[in-house]
């Protein structure tokens, strides 16, 4: 069976849980594009790939014309939860040379030149920047947050209605620290983040409680 979608986003975004919740369902979902994914290697892969595919590698693929007609989603999770788990990872420190470092560095921009040795502004910017480069690649993709849950996310993703399989929380934990705010950062990186968080619908300008808010958004993590 050829590919049907793409499911996308970044790395540490939860698209492991993704994956997991998918199989558990018993569709047909494959991690076939890891790490250092190249044009090619994409390519000579894509023939065999499963219904689908999971990966935050492909992005810079995606506007390939034999994806023209490829469902793409890409997932999104609270930016600040991303954030936290890059940098306390240490994805974007130069200690180790991290996969999703090599991809930002081969992929976007500038980006080698202005943020090597910063890995805070670099988590930031890769996560403003990753995203601006699937929309640009794929214009009609679509964003689905995580957060609405694993019945959302079967039935948006593959037309599940049946309820949802069961799922141990600990598949979609961070495993790190969680102590990076926005007021934490640089100015430029500050107003980048909350500008994201604002459009994402993690952040509003306006706190009112009673406002039927998502219930992921919390004030104090968020400003």
């Amino acid at each position: 069976m050829p590919v049907e979608q793409l499911i996308v986003g970044w790395n540490r975004g939860g698209l492991g849980y993704v994956h997991e919740l998918l199989q558990r369902a018993e569709l047909d979902a494959g991690l076939t594009f890891g790490p250092g994914t190249t044009l090619e290697e994409f390519l000579k892969k894509l023939p065999k790939a499963k219904r689908f595919e999971v990966s935050p590698y492909i992005v810079p693929f995606l506007g390939h014309p034999s994806l023209e007609h490829v469902k793409v989603t890409f997932i999104i999770r609270d930016p600040m939860r991303v954030l936290n788990s890059l940098y306390f990872n240490g994805l974007f420190h130069n200690e180790k040379n991290s996969a999703v470092q090599r991809a930002a560095f081969d992929h976007l921009t500038e980006f080698y030149a202005q943020f090597r040795g910063k890995p805070a502004q670099a988590s930031c910017s890769y996560l403003h920047n990753w995203l601006k480069l699937a929309k640009r690649h794929k214009p009609g993709l679509r964003e689905l947050r995580i957060e609405e849950g694993p019945q959302v996310l079967l039935k948006h993703l593959a037309g599940v209605r049946e309820p949802p399989p069961f799922l141990l929380p600990t598949v979609n934990t961070s495993n790190c620290k969680q102590t990076l705010v926005p007021s934490k950062l640089p100015k430029q990186s500050r107003q980048g983040i909350t500008a994201l968080l604002t459009r994402l619908g993690y952040r509003e300008w306006a706190w009112m409680p009673r406002g039927g808010h998502a219930h992921f958004v919390n004030a104090d993590w968020h400003s």
